[in-house]
């Protein structure tokens, strides 16, 4: 056998080594309690390592001692501020809203759409009336108030941010249920979608061919299907006029998103004409707030309804629908849609079907010049 220190052939059975004396009896291996550290050589120094359980391991440790004793003696001190680190034997700090938001908002919700990301800090303003209150604290009367006076899907975002907030706090043993999930919704009333009518078209083309400018944004919504979204965050290098399809600008979906927006016949001039107003390569000059603005002074100028921009879109289906001329699989292809209840044969379409699709606005009731 071979010495456990110096290495040396010695006699089998040995107590100790006849070389450098060492006792060859295997060491007895202890296991320190929680908290009471663990020590280790690393190169010619010590190393101590306190670990502590509560219920998720936290640790701490300290190296460069001389000898193993002293790595012994430092082990009170490295606990004690392991403890004091963790909060272990103190009060626990119940947390607040507003500090589970903050926690919230750095991790999980940076996996969030921006849309997503703008619906819950315009929830979180609404709840900062009890954000401050220790999470415990809240009652479901508490959260039921921040939803009074709200419509359906702002109420939504409320109790949807709420719930992920309690399931935090659920997490950490701060509450032990989710009280969230007992917020009653106000019901949800679907409006219809309306439509810009055929005499409304016409006055937009009117005002188009008497030289204002921002009749072109409605003409590009309504012939393009394209979203106010989309409108405002095209860049002209997105726009291939000669190949008559905008690429890059699409938003929320992931069908909208890849899927190129296609460019009638109908609608090329007035594309031109934008791009070359454009400024600072944006398609649309105005800031959203001021486009906006913008828009309810045209509707009012040209004397149409003051319907919302994305009516323009819903104007794109209808006139498309209307007469049957248009296969319903290429009016959801046109409109960048998932699904559609239509026939199978239509699910391959190409940009050049969409592109005819869309060149059927021209002679449809509503969207015919």
């Amino acid at each position: 056998m071979l010495c456990i220190k110096c290495g040396k052939e010695i006699a089998d059975g040995s107590r100790y080594c006849n070389y450098c004396g060492k006792d060859q009896a295997a060491p007895k291996r202890t296991k320190r309690a929680n908290g009471e550290g663990t020590i280790y050589k690393r190169g010619r120094t010590y190393t101590v390592e306190v670990r502590i359980y509560d219920p998720a391991q936290r640790r701490i440790k300290k190296g460069g001692f001389r000898t193993r004793s002293e790595a012994l003696q430092a082990v009170p001190e490295l606990r004690a501020r392991l403890l004091g680190s963790t909060g272990i034997n103190k009060e626990k700090q119940i947390e607040t809203l507003s500090q589970l938001y903050t926690v919230w908002e750095s991790s999980a919700a940076e996996k969030l759409s921006d849309s997503k990301k703008t619906a819950y800090k315009i929830a979180r303003k609404r709840i900062d009336g009890i954000c401050d209150a220790p999470i415990s604290a809240l009652t479901i009367g508490d959260l039921q108030d921040c939803v009074e006076g709200l419509t359906y899907y702002p109420a939504k975002d409320v109790k949807t941010l709420l719930s992920h907030l309690y399931k935090r706090a659920c997490a950490q043993q701060d509450v032990p249920a989710n009280l969230a999930q007992y917020i009653v919704l106000p019901d949800l009333i679907e409006e219809e979608p309306i439509p810009f009518d055929e005499s409304e078209l016409r006055a937009i083309w009117k005002a188009w061919d008497n030289g204002d400018l921002f009749a072109g944004y409605l003409l590009a919504m309504i012939y393009t299907s394209m979203m106010p979204g989309e409108l405002l965050a095209c860049e002209r290098d997105n726009i291939d006029l000669k190949a008559q399809r905008i690429v890059g600008a699409g938003k929320k979906t992931r069908e909208r998103k890849t899927k190129a927006i296609m460019l009638p016949d109908v609608i090329l001039p007035v594309m031109k004409k934008l791009m070359e107003d454009g400024a600072q390569g944006k398609l649309v000059p105005q800031k959203k707030n001021r486009w906006y603005d913008e828009y309810h002074e045209f509707t009012n100028r040209v004397g149409i309804r003051d319907l919302p921009p994305y009516s323009c879109r819903h104007t794109t289906a209808t006139a498309l629908s209307l007469g049957d001329k248009v296969a319903p699989a290429l009016i959801t292809k046109a409109m960048r849609q998932k699904r559609a209840s239509t026939t199978e044969r239509y699910k391959h379409a190409d940009e050049r079907e969409v592109l005819s699709a869309l060149n059927q606005l021209s002679e449809s009731p509503i969207t015919r010049r």
